[in-house]
């Protein structure tokens, strides 16, 4: 698969590996004793297998990932506990086929010139990626997963309102908190069930759940950075790593070196990585941009290892 990346923008946060590790399947890799947690929101476009013409429906969308960087079976790679995107169907496709994590997400973005404005907003309502997951996830007050018919109450009933109560304190709490996740440590495949009423799957995947937001806005300078060494390290992967039923996929990615550039003006509002319980500080002046990414994959393929 081939496909184009603009406006990528990169924000880092390291944060101590004890700390993250146990919401992960794989090993962390590290920089200087440090694990790195990134938020990275961009526009893809132009996508398109091999060199047919660019796929219809789906040709183009953004994105908002979270992501942190391993090292499976010694090769270092990038995982990812979320992507969000405004594209329902591109949503569906990478769940099924690519066994990523995907989400739909309200997204909202405006690139002028020099300047850059990104939003995006996912809901307490969840895309479930496997059959477990439907059947266990009936649970009270939950919003209906993608494929799932809503169960129509009449107005005034008293389920009606009691859902409707519940998912209002609900959202409250996640407002006024910040975000309420129900993210866990691993537990070797085991589920958990939380008073919020979202099964995890850490085994599998990892299920995050809340109110995942996130705002910014920069000026675009044109003028080309000097990578540090967090830009090399966080750039210079071409493996991707996910699960599904406890076996390891490898994903290989192929792209020319990143043009990062500076940034100027930089604000940003994050209520997205605290979907994961682990205080971050993501630092402005370790923020990059680049304007365009020309990049092929290769497909998935099961690396023939487990995890039990």
């Amino acid at each position: 698969m081939k496909q184009r990346w603009n406006h990528i923008f990169f924000l880092h946060a390291k944060i101590a590996p004890d700390l993250l590790q146990p919401y992960l399947p794989f090993k962390l890799d590290l920089l200087d004793g440090m694990a790195i947690l990134s938020i990275v929101p961009f526009k893809m476009d132009m996508i398109r297998l091999w060199n047919l013409p660019p796929a219809p429906f789906f040709s183009h969308l953004w994105e908002i990932n979270l992501r942190t960087y391993v090292r499976v079976g010694g090769k270092p790679g990038v995982y990812f506990f979320t992507l969000d995107t405004d594209s329902a169907l591109g949503c569906w496709i990478a769940n099924h086929f690519f066994h990523l994590p995907y989400r739909l997400a309200k997204i909202k973005a405006v690139v002028r010139k020099e300047h850059f404005y990104f939003e995006s907003r996912r809901s307490l309502a969840r895309i479930f990626h496997t059959d477990r997951d439907k059947e266990l996830a009936k649970t009270d007050g939950l919003p209906p997963a993608a494929g799932r018919p809503r169960e129509r109450l009449p107005l005034g009933s008293p389920e009606k309102e009691r859902r409707v109560g519940a998912s209002e304190s609900t959202q409250t709490s996640i407002l006024t908190q910040g975000c309420m996740s129900t993210h866990r440590p691993c537990q070797n495949g085991s589920l958990t069930q939380y008073p919020s009423g979202f099964p995890v799957f850490a085994g599998d995947r990892h299920e995050i759940s809340g109110l995942a937001s996130f705002k910014t806005s920069f000026c675009i300078t044109g003028e080309k950075k000097k990578k540090t060494i967090l830009d090399r390290w966080t750039t210079d992967r071409d493996r991707l790593f996910t699960l599904k039923r406890g076996e390891i996929y490898e994903g290989r990615v192929h792209h020319d070196s990143w043009p990062l550039e500076k940034i100027e003006n930089l604000i940003f509002e994050d209520h997205f990585s605290t979907q994961i319980p682990i205080k971050c500080h993501f630092d402005p002046q370790e923020s990059s941009y680049a304007p365009l990414l020309n990049v092929s994959f290769e497909t998935f393929r099961k690396t023939g290892n487990t995890i039990s």
